[in-house]
């Protein structure tokens, strides 16, 4: 699953994500992805446990932005069950 961080800030913003309201701990790299800079994150193997709502909030000198994503996964994906 990937969610998209789309903003456009002069200058360059930093950008923190969240999951209910708590920063989300990126240092799992088995189910956390993110990019250089920040404004891709990818949740690998979804489960049930990762419904939530996740925001990221990009700030910089001149203020700070925010845009939620409200999840919902309903059970496992399991592509290797295609084979």
């Amino acid at each position: 699953m990937r969610l998209r961080c789309i903003v456009h800030a002069i200058p360059d913003p930093q950008i923190t994500w969240y999951k209910n309201g708590r920063e989300l701990r990126l240092d799992d790299a088995d189910k956390y992805l993110l990019s250089r800079d920040g404004r891709q994150l990818d949740i690998r193997r979804a489960s049930v446990d990762d419904t939530a709502r996740y925001a990221c909030i990009a700030r910089n000198l001149a203020g700070e932005a925010e845009k939620t994503f409200d999840v919902k996964v309903h059970g496992l994906s399991c592509l290797s069950c295609l084979s």
